[in-house]
């Protein structure tokens, strides 16, 4: 080793530039990396530079190359030799080259990035050291480690400038980064940052804590993140107004080396003597979390699709944070108020740490495997794409999720207060309305509605989240009610009960009934007396018919007075002991009943009767037949001899044949019973006489008498 390289070397072992011999993991809580991958490099990988796209260039130090990486698929696609002995340190990327630092050698090797081949060496004065570069507006930034000052290279050309180069810098200054139209260099002996104008060339200093020994510059989001490697700290700048605005503490025993920034915002710190990443907020600033980065992390670089590139300085070797790749988001729609499962499908979403959905922490996540993630939505409104998190870093999903306006679902219930009510009482309907979660709705109002005609009525709803409604007057019978909340606000959604039923049965009754006399002769009147009682008093009248009945054929129907009594009269009960029944009908409001009264009727005493009957005869009409004109028997009460009206009397003959029923007669008023032109068979001619019958009645004896009947057929009757 020359004296030059050796000098450079212990310079930057001081400085935090290269490994040092000595030195332990620092006691940091590390998240293992279950998404990762490594990639053999060359001897000594110290740094990495990344393409647009997609190409990985890691500078070997040890080895003299460069190693090319197809970041898209992790594999080798060339490797670079460059001078034996350059001791290669920085890169970065410049259109379609990237430029090399080569510290031993003091020079920049030229890569094109079409080839992947050297296409020229720009030569610095021996001594520099050049140890960094970073890229603004066509010129390439060489800090010069030995030598104080940063190189400008024309990147058109690939020549320095010869007007502007050497840029004073500070002591040792190490590694650079670049943005908008600034160059930050981190002056690592001096514990300065150097700012040029990348416009003018112009430059302003920075001052660091003494000690910070700073290393390594990354540049986004408007603040300059420099590792101190001296200190274990990260200063942040504003690129606007050139302060520091924070300074980040690194956990004890941290060897930082370089610092990457992702486009999630997170900055990552490799620590060389912990084998870890720390992944930083820089919006918070605060230290997330640190993940394992392989075997003695150095340089570190963010591939496009977010994948972390760290070269392992020991071992020769790139390790890959794999950060999570979203590519498919189902359903992209869900009700604001929250529970829609998303399935989300990509890569890398092992050890998933937080899922946002449209801005939205998701309510719960189920990692189902490193290719799909279960994630249900909270309460959220908007539209965004959805953001899975792991220690690795995020993927943001290219469409987005939209929160659809959902208003707070409701039930709505109803009761019937009494259930079942009798007919007249009144009849409350109490709605009460509660959200999903079983709060009261106090907003907006209840409408009820009732079949039948009854009357629709819309009441607000109380502090209870109740309304109720009361109807009088309902007649019997079941009708069917509803409860239909009206929301005050688009925010709440309407709801109604199911249809309740409403059932309103008849007041019951008793039925009572007397008889007066209760005991009588047949024939006598009897007064019978109903009352009807309402089992409940109400506004109803109770009204309607009481229906008599009895033995004998009896059955008289009679209204009901405003007090309930129907009285009917009777002398139609037949002799014996009479069940009479009084049955009330029923009528609107009242339900039906009946009562029983015996009535006992004892038969009156019978007066014997006398029937006298009268000669009769057969005559002979012309045209063959036979006639009795008349027969006639009177019908007296035998003691008085007072004719009997109106009783029936019965006239037969008894030919040799049998007995003929000749017909009946209703004695008139004189007791005169005559049944006329009576049409015989021939076969009563022979016989020489009639009977008269009398059956007799409850008051009259039976009685009977015969008369003579005669044959005369001259002259003929015509």
């Amino acid at each position: 080793m020359d004296a030059h390289t050796q000098q450079s070397q212990q310079s930057q072992q001081r400085a935090g530039r290269l490994p040092r011999q000595t030195g332990g993991p620092p006691p940091v809580t590390r998240i293992g990396v279950l998404a990762t991958s490594t990639i053999p490099a060359g001897a000594g990988p110290a740094a990495v530079a990344v393409t647009p796209g997609g190409k990985a260039y890691v500078v070997n130090t040890d080895s003299d190359s460069v190693t090319v990486i197809d970041t898209a698929t992790g594999t080798v696609l060339d490797t670079i030799a460059l001078p034996a002995g350059s001791g290669p340190t920085a890169a970065a990327v410049a259109g379609g080259k990237v430029y090399v630092t080569n510290l031993n050698t003091d020079t920049v090797s030229v890569i094109s990035t079409a080839t992947d081949t050297v296409t020229g060496t720009v030569t610095l004065p021996a001594g520099t050291g050049p140890i960094g570069v970073a890229v603004s507006n066509g010129k390439a930034y060489v800090s010069n480690f030995l030598a104080g000052s940063v190189t400008v290279v024309d990147t058109a050309t690939d020549t320095i400038v010869p007007v502007v180069s050497p840029i004073p810098a500070g002591l040792l200054p190490s590694g650079a980064g670049s943005s908008n139209g600034l160059v930050f260099v981190a002056n690592t002996g001096s514990h300065t940052v150097t700012v040029i104008d990348s416009s003018t060339d112009t430059t302003q200093t920075i001052a660091l804590p003494a000690g910070s020994g700073p290393s390594s510059v990354a540049v986004s989001g408007g603040f300059a993140h420099v590792v101190n490697s001296g200190s274990a700290t990260v200063s942040v700048i504003d690129t606007a107004t050139l302060l520091v605005t924070d300074t980040i503490v690194l956990p004890p025993g941290t060897e930082p080396v370089a610092v990457a920034i992702a486009d999630d915002g997170r900055a990552y710190v490799t620590d060389y003597a912990g084998d870890v990443a720390l992944v930083i907020d820089t919006a918070t600033h605060a230290i997330l979390y640190t993940v394992a980065a392989g075997t003695t992390p150095y340089g570190i670089a963010v591939a496009p699709g977010g994948d972390i590139y760290v070269t392992n300085y020991t071992v020769g070797e790139v390790t890959v944070l794999t950060v999570p790749v979203v590519t498919g988001v189902t359903p992209t729609t869900g009700p604001s108020t929250g529970g829609t499962a998303v399935t989300i499908t990509g890569s890398g979403f092992t050890g998933a740490t937080d899922v946002t959905i449209a801005g939205v922490p998701a309510a719960s996540v189920t990692v189902n495997s490193d290719t799909g993630i279960t994630a249900v939505t909270a309460p959220g409104t908007g539209s965004g794409p959805v953001i899975v998190t792991t220690a690795e870093g995020t993927g943001t999903s290219a469409g987005t999720f939209t929160y659809v306006f959902s208003p707070t679902s409701t039930t709505t219930t109803l009761e019937v207060i009494p259930g079942p009510a009798v007919c007249g009482e009144d009849v409350t309907l109490r709605a009460t309305v509660l959200t999903a979660n079983g709060d009261p709705v106090t907003t907006g109002s209840v409408t009820f509605i009732l079949s039948d005609g009854g009357p629709v009525r819309t009441v607000a709803l109380d502090a209870s989240g109740q309304a109720s409604t009361v109807y009088s007057g309902l007649g019997v019978g079941v009708r069917q009610a509803a409860a239909f909340f009206v929301p005050a606000d688009p925010g709440t959604a309407a709801s109604n009960s199911p249809l309740t039923p409403v059932t309103v049965e008849p007041v019951t009754t008793t039925t009572t009934v007397t008889a007066v006399p209760a005991a009588t002769t047949q024939g006598q009147p009897v007064t019978l007396t109903a009352t009807v009682i309402p089992s409940s008093s109400g506004p109803e009248t109770i009204d309607g018919t009481v229906t008599f009945t009895g033995p004998g054929g009896f059955s008289q129907t009679v209204p009901v007075d405003p007090g309930g009594v129907a009285t009917a009269t009777t002398s139609a009960l037949p002799a014996g002991t009479n069940t009479v029944t009084a049955a009330y009908n029923g009528n609107g409001c009242f339900a039906g009943s009946s009562g029983t009264v015996t009535v006992t009727v004892t038969p009156p005493a019978t007066t014997a009767t006398r029937l006298d009957a009268e000669p009769a005869a057969i005559r002979m009409r012309t045209n063959g037949t036979f006639v009795i004109p008349a027969l006639r028997a009177t019908l007296t009460d035998a003691a008085t001899g007072a004719p009997l009206p109106g009783q029936t009397v019965t006239f037969t003959a008894d030919p040799t044949t049998g007995q003929v029923t000749l017909g009946t007669a209703v004695t008139n008023a004189s007791g005169v019973a005559t049944l006329s032109t009576v049409t015989v068979q021939s076969t009563l001619v022979t016989t020489e006489s009639y009977r008269a019958s009398f059956a007799g009645t409850a008051v009259h004896g039976p009685s009977t008498d015969t008369a003579p009947l005669d044959f005369r057929p001259l002259p003929l009757l015509p």
